[in-house]
């Protein structure tokens, strides 16, 4: 098989979601996509006539998003009609498949550059909007055994016995780490012009987050509309009760976004004089219970180890998407994951999923953080709904990179 190799890294800020109009709004999906084509073009001349495809994950292809965006997405950054596009759509995970798809067209020697990544305007078109029988026909979603996503949070928490107040700790850490790295953060960004004004810094996280303020914020699944997804849930797991305990201050931040990873074979790097950042290590995904739905991430990370020979002690980082504080703490204790390896420039919780961009920001996220460590290998990972899950490792080669401390519960 053929190396895959990360040669840039790019992603548009992470703005949120408001009544009023968030600051990338007014920017159409393909536009958020086209800033970062264009941005690659700058950084490396005539990419875009050796490119075999532009792999784009989207979480609700439909309206805006929908008619293959990743195609026309080409097509509005006036890229050369030989530029093909691909939009993969698997709920959350949708950004790591487009990275899983683009790296195993290049390792079986298919294809030598390829780039992968995600969109996501969600104040243009609103997750759910494209009304699929998954959730909108009672009886495929009775028969799929549907609950809504926050219920499957409450599920997680009530089978793993966390307290609110842990959530709280997961939550205020999450805020508290976003808002000390965000200089760090803004580097990694692409400006995005939104209507003459340059957009240019994440805006969801919230500085002022306190154990106080997390308290006292109320569970935001507790009403009469959930009580079927409740009593499916007791029906599927011995529990007595599912509590609902999730504020909206453990949900992840629902924002506007796109990434790109510009993919390519070590082959043709050396021909062209290519810089290599990192390379793809493997990947995999898995499948759960549907109704403790955020929990596959924990499956697909262990095929991910077992099927190429790495270790969980060997990994320095991980960038694992808070699709609520439960399910990311049932990932960090599942695998034994030391707290200081996971997401310590914060996560979702502060930062916002984009949902199909998520997977290419958190692949970036990994090449900068091994960078600044000086090398080393990290896993990206994702639960998504149906009880769907994938993980990514990348790896940034250095000299002497020492493994991490022993894993631990904290």
């Amino acid at each position: 098989m053929k190396e895959v190799c990360i040669v840039d890294v790019l992603r548009t800020p992470r703005c949120r979601v408001t009544r009023e109009g968030g600051a990338l709004s007014a920017v159409r999906p393909v536009e958020l996509v086209a800033t970062l084509l264009r941005e690659l073009s700058r950084r490396i001349p005539g990419i875009e006539n050796s490119v075999r495809d532009v792999v784009l994950g989207c979480s609700t292809a439909s309206g805006e998003q929908g008619a293959n965006v990743a195609k026309t997405s080409v097509q509005w950054a006036g890229w050369p009609d030989a530029v093909p596009g691909l939009t993969v759509s698997r709920y959350c995970t949708s950004g790591l498949d487009a990275i899983h798809t683009a790296s195993a067209r290049i390792q079986c020697g298919a294809d030598d550059v390829l780039i992968a990544g995600g969109v996501e305007s969600m104040s243009r078109v609103p997750m759910f909007s494209d009304r699929g029988p998954w959730f909108a026909d009672p009886v495929v979603s009775a028969q799929a055994r549907y609950v809504h996503m926050g219920i499957a949070a409450d599920v997680v928490a009530a089978l793993d016995e966390r307290s609110r107040p842990e959530l709280d700790e997961y939550a205020l850490r999450s805020q508290q780490l976003a808002a000390a790295s965000r200089v760090e953060q803004r580097a990694g960004i692409t400006p995005v012009n939104a209507n003459g004004v340059l957009v240019a810094d994440d805006d969801a996280p919230r500085g002022g987050a306190s154990a106080g303020s997390l308290a006292a914020l109320p569970a935001i699944f507790a009403g009469k509309q959930y009580d079927e997804f409740r009593e499916r849930a007791l029906t599927e797991f011995a529990l007595t009760s599912v509590p609902a305990v999730h504020t909206v201050g453990h949900a992840p931040a629902i924002v506007d976004g796109a990434s790109l990873v510009l993919l390519c074979s070590r082959e043709f790097a050396r021909e062209r004089g290519l810089g290599v950042r990192a390379q793809v290590r493997g990947f995999a995904t898995a499948s759960a219970h549907p109704v403790s739905m955020l929990t596959a991430h924990v499956d697909a990370t262990r095929r991910l180890c077992s099927r190429s020979g790495l270790a969980l002690e060997d990994v320095h980082v991980y960038e694992v998407n808070e699709s609520f504080a439960a399910s990311v703490l049932h990932y960090r204790d599942a695998l034994g994951i030391s707290g200081v390896r996971m997401n310590p420039s914060g996560g979702a919780i502060a930062l916002g999923h984009p949902l199909g961009a998520t997977g290419g920001v958190l692949a970036g996220r990994l090449v900068e953080q091994l960078e600044a460590r000086g090398g080393g290998t990290g896993i990206a990972a994702i639960p998504a709904g149906a009880g769907l899950g994938a993980a990514t490792a990348i790896h940034v080669p250095a000299e002497g990179c020492s493994p991490p401390s022993s894993p631990g519960r904290r």
